[in-house]
């Protein structure tokens, strides 16, 4: 077994007005009869997804970008959430990031995080 990589803190604000998406995990059975049962799935089946977004200088866009690009996509990093104690989470690979400038020397950058968790 491999020591873990002690785990870096995301600490960057987005915009005010971020919002969150709570998914419960649930496996559901559905009889012939119309009765269904659900459970749910697994100990942790509840993740949060948060799409964020942040403006600022090309400075701090640059280390924002930095701290993300240095997770590869994979590895993960703890952020606290609005109205959450700090949790793990990864970048959502699919989603990835987005860069746009602004004008003025503003820039934005788009990140969905996703709650991930320890074995």
């Amino acid at each position: 077994m491999t020591p873990s990589l002690p785990r870096r803190t995301f600490t960057w604000s987005p915009l005010v007005g971020a919002e969150g998406t709570t998914h419960y995990r649930v496996r559901t059975v559905q009889f012939g009869d119309g009765y269904s049962q659900a459970v749910p799935d697994g100990i942790r089946n509840i993740a949060d997804a948060w799409p964020l977004r942040f403006v600022a200088d090309g400075s701090e866009i640059k280390a924002i970008r930095a701290f993300l690009d240095s997770t590869r996509g994979s590895e993960p990093f703890y952020w606290t959430p609005p109205l959450r104690t700090r949790a793990l989470f990864r970048v959502d690979a699919q989603q990835g990031v987005q860069t746009r400038a602004l004008g003025g020397g503003l820039y934005s950058l788009g990140v969905t995080f996703k709650e991930v968790f320890d074995s």
